[in-house]
């Protein structure tokens, strides 16, 4: 049996996918009150992935799975989404989601309207 996450982290960097969903039982990511952590950037992950950060925030059980999902973004996947199997549509299919978004970048970036938005912003 391949071994997850590493054989679709693999798969999904070796065919190119901008976007990688991992399911989990467990679902995304919780923080210390437990809360949801939905997004979560390169430079948080980088910072979870220090010695002893992961342990220190209650994720050190998941700490392969960071490194796997690091990995995929530096491997040149965009997006990664991490859910329970029964949460996956809420959190592909809605703005609030159920899981975490890992990003290489910001996940939203706000700058002045430009002449080469005008047809996607006419769009809207």
């Amino acid at each position: 049996m391949p071994a997850f996450p590493e054989a679709p982290v693999a798969l999904a960097i070796a065919l190119r996918i901008p976007k990688l969903v991992l399911l989990d039982r467990r679902g995304g990511l919780l923080g210390p009150e437990p809360t949801r952590l939905s997004f979560v950037d390169e430079n948080v992950l980088e910072t979870l992935l220090r010695r002893g950060e992961a342990e220190w925030s209650g994720l050190g059980d998941r700490r392969a799975l960071l490194v796997a999902v690091h990995g995929a973004l530096e491997g040149g996947v965009e997006a990664v989404n991490l859910c329970a199997p029964e949460e996956v549509a809420e959190e592909l299919f809605t703005y609030e989601g159920s899981g975490t978004l890992f990003t290489a970048g910001d996940y939203c970036h706000v700058d002045r309207l430009a002449l080469d938005d005008y047809a996607q912003a006419e769009r809207l």
